[in-house]
């Protein structure tokens, strides 16, 4: 993969290195993928509009409810009208639809490289967005299996800078 050690380790200069990488990449929008645990680093200004977690990416285009923060009103209504229509329900459809839009821009960090953080590339990586792992450990998806950590270790080492902590 490209890059070297630039990631965060789990210490608080780790925090500090997670804000320097991120903010040398500019992105226009950060995905926290950091684990069924749900445990986001602290890392200053997660909460801005931009910054979402992995959850919340998956419930702007499945949910039942109105929306979250991504998704502007039209964006909202469209999804409504999907929804009421089963139009949504049409696995084919929404690969075809999701290539043409989605609710996140074109640069794109992942902070964490385990299973969602990997799968959320490759996906993303598909719909022609520029992809940037951070990962705090020595290695990426430790909890795939071998054949599928190294499918997908190979697909995104010739588009995505991958970068652990070690």
């Amino acid at each position: 993969m490209q890059g070297g050690p630039r990631a965060a380790d789990r210490h608080t200069s780790g925090q500090d290195r997670y804000c320097r990488d991120i903010a040398a990449i500019d992105p226009d929008h950060i995905i926290l993928a950091t684990g069924a645990l749900r445990n986001a680093p602290a890392i200053p200004g997660r909460e801005q509009r931009h910054v979402s977690t992995a959850t919340s990416c998956a419930v702007s285009c499945l949910a039942t409810t109105g929306g979250n923060r991504q998704t502007s009103p039209l964006q909202r209504l469209v999804l409504k009208v999907g929804r009421a229509s089963q139009l949504l329900r049409n696995i084919r459809l929404m690969r075809f639809l999701s290539k043409l839009w989605m609710p996140i821009p074109g640069k794109v960090v992942i902070v964490g490289g385990g299973l969602v953080g990997l799968e959320l590339a490759e996906y993303l990586v598909e719909r022609r967005r520029h992809v940037t792992v951070l990962e705090c450990g020595p290695a990426f998806g430790p909890e795939l299996s071998i054949v599928r950590r190294a499918r997908v270790l190979h697909l995104l080492q010739a588009t995505v800078p991958c970068c652990t902590s070690r």
